[in-house]
């Protein structure tokens, strides 16, 4: 479900009593009551030139659980305060057309990795960062803010920045009897909050990236909190983003429960970040490797990132064995026990063959910059 208005119906009728943003939106300027339809603007349609919409695709709320407290009146959301730029990929003259999973259209995050001039090829022009800033200025334009909700009076009573610059893909949020709000980051923080007024109490430091809500139980008379850390879910298509804990230490999936008086928490191993290999001697094309660069962004791109951690494997990063059975992968599913089914019904040996030429090519890229790197720091 991807919120962005806060929607207040009868309890008995279901009739639509209020729907008011809970974050920013600039698609729509409210919504009819009478109808439950939004009233769009016209920087709903992207249909010409592309758009900053928010918030984006991922909703000003998403599957992040959000809690309500009977004993505040407040419902606690962890919002996602972002806009992305939404294209019409066939009318805006990039070499691709089509996209997995968003078929003729995309939505770009303009985070702080945003770069329309590295996009332009594939994607065609797309708008300078400082133009959209100037919408929001002062503002990081993504950013996740936990925000206590008043569905009475309809307005933010207190609201904490979580994380800014790029997605953090923040927790879900547990409120409880005793007046506490708590909600892990991205970071590996835990945050407990007064539930009134937002006023933070204690911050935990776990080493591990938090994307749960949390959640409590008791047992013989003792309280505890326990929520499950590790990074993935929805972030899988994306890089470990720099903020995450998952960045620095091993994305290791496990439990935490905490208790008062309870000891600090032991942080995974440190990310070992696996060198380029020498790559195998290729001879490929200029356009080879630009036709592989839009079939891998089209078909590949969803699962897996280049070059930064990530959930799933660095295909610039492939050892020889994997090389040579790169057909057979692809094609025939020979890693199909791994998670890596065949896609011979999506693409053509052609096109695997393009897609390899251009993941050679980035670790060819990539092993250079590191040798050079050596050299340099001797």
């Amino acid at each position: 479900m991807q919120e962005r208005f806060f929607y207040t119906l009868d309890l008995k009728t279901g009739k639509l009593l209020a729907a008011d943003p809970f974050t920013y939106v600039n698609w729509a300027k409210g919504v009819d009551l009478a109808t439950g339809r939004p009233l769009v603007t016209a920087q709903a349609d992207y249909a010409r030139e592309p758009k900053n919409v928010y918030p984006s695709w991922a909703g000003g709320h998403t599957w992040n659980p959000m809690s309500f407290s009977p004993q505040t009146g407040l419902v606690y959301i962890p919002a996602i305060d972002a806009g992305n730029v939404l294209l019409n990929m066939k009318a805006n003259g990039g070499s691709l057309t089509h996209l997995e999973g968003f078929f003729s259209s995309d939505g770009i995050f303009p985070d702080d990795l945003y770069d329309p001039a590295a996009l332009k090829r594939v994607f065609g022009p797309l708008p300078a960062k400082d133009a959209l800033q100037k919408e929001r200025p002062g503002v990081k334009l993504v950013r996740e803010v936990l925000r206590a909700w008043d569905p009475v009076v309809k307005k933010v009573v207190w609201e904490h920045v979580t994380s800014q610059g790029v997605r953090g893909y923040d927790g879900g949020v547990l409120s409880t009897a005793g007046n506490l709000v708590f909600q892990g980051r991205g970071d590996g923080s835990l945050w407990i909050y007064n539930a009134r007024t937002g006023a933070p109490i204690k911050t935990i430091q776990t080493g591990s990236h938090i994307m749960a809500a949390p959640m409590t139980y008791k047992v013989n008379g003792v309280q505890y909190v326990a929520v499950q850390a590790g990074y993935g879910g929805s972030g899988i298509t994306f890089p470990i983003p720099p903020s995450s804990a998952a960045y620095a230490h091993r994305n290791a999936n496990r439990i935490l429960v905490f208790k008062l008086g309870g000891g600090a928490v032991p942080a995974p191993d440190k990310r070992e970040v696996p060198p380029y290999l020498p790559p195998p001697p290729f001879k490929a094309t200029p356009a080879l490797i630009a036709r592989g660069e839009d079939k891998f962004t089209e078909n590949c791109s969803r699962c897996h990132v280049l070059g930064s951690p990530g959930v799933t494997p660095d295909l610039s990063r492939l050892p020889p064995e994997v090389h040579a059975m790169f057909n057979d992968i692809v094609l025939k599913g020979a890693l199909a026990p791994m998670g890596m089914a065949r896609f011979d019904d999506v693409v053509t040996k052609a096109d695997v063959e393009a897609i390899h030429a251009y993941l050679i090519d980035q670790q060819r890229q990539g092993y250079r910059a590191q040798q050079s790197a050596r050299k340099a720091s001797h």
